[in-house]
């Protein structure tokens, strides 16, 4: 006879922490401890946890026993359409009780049962507890696939065996697996079923499974009893907890009856001040009818005043006619003299068009004098005091007669102001003059700086910056930035770099020594070397020569994604082709290594610039997934910081699941290799700064040359450099390359 006594296993007397009014598992919850006692297991693993009575039981039989057991739930924890479906307040529930419990050793997963399966290594669950969707389709399933993940004496608890109603299926899955294993099925609280695969490590479980017909009664109504009370527990709980809620919504309302029948009483308050108020309008609107027949009265002697106003009225009329007639004498007068005015003004108008010529080979002459723009300057000033004088004669014509010798002294005025038009030409063709002389001494100058072979010898000093001065005194501070640059490349006999930026078109000169990698060499974008080679190498892959981002063709067929890219060409891209800019943490998102595969096949070019260093492991699968993005005549615009000699150094090759965190004011990185092996790594290396984006490798040429051969990709690297967009290669690594799928090269 067997002699099962729960004193023996204390645990199982436990009252549970976690009891919702919305399980169906807390009949279990006795069973579940003991089974924990009495295997000690080393992993627990659920699939469906939902409100988490069951979950939270194991959890907390494990630290009750001080066990080194982990423990992982799995769910998405949105529903389905048997328990329906709910919001993200379970799981935020859930946590809020579980993680201060049990964080230590146990880990809530968000996620479908396959997709948390490859996280898993085969032979590690102890006790496996399924209690998923209960079709007989889905119920085999998950234990056809977790199988392999059980240990040689792993549990496995099927819930719900003895539900037969809806398109419940697990009795009849049920059935068929208990003639096949070892098994033990509790028929209260909707049905447990205790599954044994393997071998059987437990006296006691052995004992249960090979109970007779009397002592299974026993071991049920056993289990039955210590389970039962913990649902009545919770009921009434429930109960006590609606009741507290009743008693405080009768405590609001009497508060808000209180408050209305006050409220009550101060109408009634007001109301009788109302109708003390109606009695005094009563006896305002009295005395307003009196007013209003005093006005009567009034209005009648206006209607009087009115008739003899009406008579002195027509006598006006009659006087504003006699003016009618001299006014038309005024205005022939006027017209006369506005004819004079016209030929004035085409006078004018040709010596502001011979003006403007003059002005427009100034301009060409020389952009950069600012003596000459200062004249321009007071030449508008001139043309706007014309202007104001014009105004002025129009506002002050009081009178017609006044306003006919207003026009003959403006008329003078005018011939005066072209006068001095006239001589205001003479003395810009002057300027110009010289304007060319001292240019042309500028440039003989800086020529004969420039093939001094004793330059090098003088001082580089406040001399120096003497000596520039005074030769471009006046002009602006930039300029001058650019002077002192060129004069240092002369100093160490490198001529300076023009070029302009094919990325915002911005022309800029600078010293040789100044170009770097991820030096900022343009005054208007600030883009470096690499991203001026990304849209050089983007515009001869795309159309076959180099072009300037702005002279792009608009072209929306031609579809691509860029991985955190440089929102400056990003912004431009977007508005020339079917470009759209994705991140890895926020919207819009791809993530490389698992990328939607709806978008396989789809673009005709992908952009990735200093990305692929920052990958998880395995960086291959990224690789593989970009050639997948890509259509077969796709290309792949790729860059990140390279070695040239040597092997990839990878930095945390079996990470796995990993934290970053702080000790001793330090950045310190924490991982769990899939075998368990913990791992600490210190001395971190950011892009971005610390805390940003973790750098996860350092590549080496002939590591990437074998990636992109494996993963169906050939490569075409661009080498040189081109000074006229501003792409001038410090040295032969980190290069920009252009990747496309096997027999579609490069252009």
């Amino acid at each position: 006879m067997l002699k099962l006594n729960p004193l023996n296993h204390p645990v199982c007397l436990l009252q549970p922490d976690r009891l919702t009014p919305f399980s169906a598992w807390h009949e279990h919850i006795p069973f579940a401890m003991f089974l924990v006692d009495i295997l000690r297991p080393g992993m627990i693993v659920e699939l469906g946890t939902q409100h988490g009575d069951s979950y939270c039981a194991f959890c907390q039989a494990v630290k009750r026993l001080d066990l080194d057991t982990r423990c992982y739930a799995i769910d998405t924890w949105q529903g389905d359409t048997q328990t329906g479906f709910y919001g993200a307040d379970v799981l935020k529930s859930l946590r809020q009780h579980h993680d201060p419990r049990y964080g230590g050793f146990s880990r809530l997963i968000q996620s479908t049962f396959d997709d948390a399966l490859l996280h898993f290594m085969d032979g590690t669950i102890d006790i496996l507890h399924i209690d998923g969707y209960h079709t007989y389709d889905a119920v085999s399933h998950d234990f056809e696939t977790w199988l392999p993940k059980l240990s040689s004496c792993g549990v496995v608890l099927f819930h719900d065996t003895n539900v037969h109603e809806r398109n419940f299926g697990v009795w009849q899955y049920w059935q068929e697996l208990s003639r096949q294993y070892a098994s033990y099925e509790f028929l209260h609280g909707y049905g447990l079923g205790v599954l044994v695969p393997g071998s059987i490590r437990s006296k006691w479980l052995q004992a249960i499974i090979d109970a007779d017909a009397e002592d299974t009664t026993r071991i049920r109504d056993c289990f039955f009893q210590l389970g039962h009370r913990w649902t009545v527990y919770s009921t009434l709980h429930a109960k006590d907890v609606e009741l507290t809620n009743t008693q405080q919504v009768l405590s609001q309302r009497d508060a808000e009856l209180t408050n209305t029948q006050a409220a009550l009483s101060q109408r009634d308050a007001e109301l009788a001040n109302t109708q003390e108020v109606l009695s005094q309008r009563d006896a305002e609107l009295t005395n307003t009818q009196a007013a209003l027949s005093q006005r009567d009265a009034e209005l009648a002697n206006t209607q009087e005043v009115l008739t003899q106003r009406d008579a002195e009225f027509a006598n006006a009329q009659e006087a504003l006619t006699q003016r009618d007639a001299e006014l038309v004498i005024y205005e022939e007068t006027l017209r006369g003299k506005d004819e004079q005015l016209v030929n004035a003004h085409k006078i004018l108008s040709q010596h502001n068009e011979h003006l403007g010529h003059l002005q427009e080979s100034l301009d060409q002459g020389d952009k950069r004098l600012a003596e000459l723009q200062e004249a321009l300057r007071v030449k508008d000033e001139h043309l706007a005091l014309f202007q104001e004088v014009l105004r002025q004669r129009d506002e002050q014509v009081a009178t017609f007669q006044e306003a006919i010798q207003a026009r003959d002294k403006q008329l003078t005025y005018g011939q005066e102001i072209l006068r001095q038009r006239d001589e205001q030409v003479a003395t810009f063709q002057d300027l110009a003059r010289r304007a060319e002389a001292h240019i042309a001494h500028l440039e003989e100058t800086l020529h004969l700086i420039y093939n001094s072979r004793g330059w090098a010898a003088l001082s580089v000093g406040y001399r120096l910056k003497d000596i520039l001065k005074a030769i471009i005194y006046g002009k602006s501070a930039y300029r001058l930035r650019l002077f002192v640059s060129w004069v240092r490349s002369l100093m160490r006999a490198e001529k300076p770099v023009m070029f302009t930026c094919n990325i915002c078109g911005c022309r800029n000169i600078k010293p040789q020594p100044a170009f770097g990698r991820e030096i900022s060499t343009c005054d208007k974008c600030h883009s470096t070397v690499r991203m001026r080679s990304i849209i050089h190498v983007l515009s001869v892959e795309l159309f076959g020569r180099c072009l300037a981002l702005n002279a792009f063709p608009t072209d929306k067929s031609l579809r691509g994604l860029g991985m955190s890219d440089w929102t400056t060409y990003a912004d431009v891209l977007s508005t020339k082709l079917a470009y759209q800019n994705t991140f890895y943490h926020c919207e819009p998102k791809l993530d490389i290594c698992h990328p939607d595969p709806a978008l396989f096949g789809t673009l005709d070019f992908l952009i990735a610039t200093d990305v692929f260093e920052h990958v998880t492991p395995p960086v291959e699968r990224a690789f593989e997934n970009a050639r997948k993005l890509l259509k077969p005549s796709g290309v792949f615009v790729f860059s990140v910081p390279y070695k040239l000699e040597g092997k990839t150094e990878e930095h945390y090759p079996q990470l796995y699941d990993y934290e970053i965190v702080r000790h001793d004011d330090e950045p310190v990185l924490v991982n769990h290799t899939r075998d368990g092996v913990l791992q600490r790594f210190t001395n971190l290396v950011f892009h971005g700064g610390e805390g940003a984006t973790l750098e996860m490798r350092l590549f080496s040429q002939t590591d990437l040359l074998d990636h992109f051969a494996s993963c169906g990709f050939s490569a075409v690297i661009y080498a040189d450099s081109h000074p006229s967009c501003g792409m001038m290669w410090e040295g032969q690594e980190s290069l920009t390359i252009a990747l496309r799928p096997n027999g579609e090269g490069g252009r």
